[in-house]
């Protein structure tokens, strides 16, 4: 059995440049490939690290920019009470 063959319109579809850039790189080993967002090797150590110290600082961030909302939700729901008095 033979495999069906691509239709007449598919096969006049021009390639995409980019798929011309992908096959360029393929001709260089060393080339880092990142086209489905993932590289071709394991993420180092130190960047794990770095992403795990970048999470726990946001962390900290926004648990001090919460609680500064909270605080001032707090104080203008106390001016709003204390101008109905």
């Amino acid at each position: 059995m033979t495999a069906p063959s691509p239709s007449n319109a598919i096969q006049h579809v021009p390639r995409s440049g980019i798929r011309r850039v992908f096959d360029e790189a393929s001709k260089y080993p060393d080339c880092i490939r990142l086209e489905v967002g993932e590289p071709s090797f394991p993420t180092p150590a130190h960047v794990k690290q770095a992403a795990v110290e970048a999470l726990l600082t946001m962390a900290a961030e926004a648990a001090l920019v919460d609680t500064a909302v909270r605080s001032l939700v707090n104080l203008l729901a106390v001016e709003q009470l204390l101008n109905l008095l």
